[in-house]
């Protein structure tokens, strides 16, 4: 395989230094592996047949500038084409446990733009250190692409102004400060810039402003903004949460148990925005324990088992095959075949019967009536 190393790194290379990427994909301690030249080799045949194709067709062409000052002739919206192809990306990502070993074990995958990418699995699995690695929360190694530039050792500060928007799997812990005023908590990503802030010194008069403007877009359920958002219902704090976070420009919306604990009318209120996020162009990553929620949103599920994806499907995945995937009893990865690093896993008799499409889901059989003689 590592005669092929090099014209696949040749052809992830010309992808990006084409498109003006000045951050080349970084590869460390993975270059001769067959997942990450099979990654490669699939970005350049994906691009070449989705996006390049059709632009060929169109017979336009422009210049574009090669990294030693040279020009070159490509089809003509070929830069921006591959910008929203190659929206978000990450490969290998291990992220350490609070108590050794590591929650997230090398994980490669990857969202585009206008695509939802759903993230199945039994809490507990290493969901909540994915997100909070993705965030710059947790330290993890690796690398994290987004639009094509790394930015694995990004604050998670700079992440937010990058276009990630983030809703947290516990809103009041970390997707809230309950004690401020709903105004304030709607610009907590952006309170140090104009127009929210002259200087040093907040502007409370536009911070109020955009507040009424979201509370009605969003329809919180408020007496006022000027209401502390600890004192709202779970419900309206999601909204909040949602409102502040898909009010300002994203390349990628990173949602957290979005729903969780949330009446039926919030949820269907916070899909609502998620699905018009992606239709917007938006990459949306969706993590939830909640499989209702994943067939409703994705356009794709990967199934997360002891830190691991063991399982890329099609949303018409079968409810059953999705949850042997989540105990670890199905086969691993989009190929079928199973995964070496995951544990092969028998399901006991208690998580059988809470599979999707098994007795536990069947009517008690009718006992039968005594007949006479």
């Amino acid at each position: 395989m590592s005669t092929y190393r090099a014209p696949l790194r040749d052809m992830q290379f010309v992808l990006r230094e084409l498109a003006g990427i000045d951050e080349i994909a970084k590869l460390p301690g993975y270059e001769d592996t067959t997942d990450v030249l099979d990654a490669i080799l699939d970005e350049a045949s994906t691009f070449a047949t989705e996006v390049l194709s059709p632009l060929n067709q169109s017979g336009d062409k422009e210049g574009c500038t090669w990294h030693d000052g040279g020009e070159v002739t490509t089809p003509k919206g070929f830069k921006e084409a591959y910008h929203q192809f190659a929206q978000a990306g990450w490969i290998g990502l291990p992220v350490p446990a609070e108590y050794g070993g590591l929650a997230v074990d090398s994980m490669s995958f990857d969202v585009r733009a206008g695509e939802i990418l759903g993230i199945a699995g039994v809490q507990g699995n290493g969901q909540t250190e994915l997100c909070e690695a993705l965030m710059g929360l947790r330290p993890s190694t690796g690398s994290v692409l987004l639009a094509g530039a790394d930015i694995a050792g990004a604050s998670t500060r700079e992440r937010l102004r990058a276009g990630i928007g983030y809703v947290p799997e516990d809103r009041q812990e970390d997707g809230l400060v309950g004690a401020f005023p709903v105004a304030e908590n709607l610009v907590l990503d952006v309170y140090d810039q104009p127009p929210y802030a002259r200087g040093i010194a907040m502007n409370p008069d536009a911070v109020r402003k955009a507040a009424v403007r979201l509370v009605d877009e969003y329809d919180v359920r408020t007496r006022s903004v000027l209401t502390p958002a600890g004192t709202l219902s779970g419900g309206n704090q999601q909204k909040v949460v949602v409102a502040r976070e898909l009010s300002r420009p994203n390349k990628l919306l990173l949602a957290s148990q979005p729903t969780r604990g949330l009446d039926v009318g919030s949820i269907e209120f916070v899909h609502s925005q998620i699905v018009k996020a992606r239709d917007q162009g938006v990459a949306v990553i969706i993590v939830s324990s909640e499989l209702d929620e994943i067939y409703a949103l994705s356009d794709r599920i990967a199934v997360m088992y002891e830190g691991k994806i063991v399982g890329m499907r099609a949303p018409d995945v079968p409810e059953q095959e999705l949850g042997l995937l989540m105990i670890g009893a199905g086969d691993a990865g989009s190929d079928g075949q199973p995964d070496s690093g995951t544990r092969p896993h028998s399901p006991d008799a208690d998580e059988i019967l809470e599979m999707p499409g098994t007795l536990a889901d069947q009517p008690a059989p009718r006992p039968e009536e005594p007949t006479s003689d």
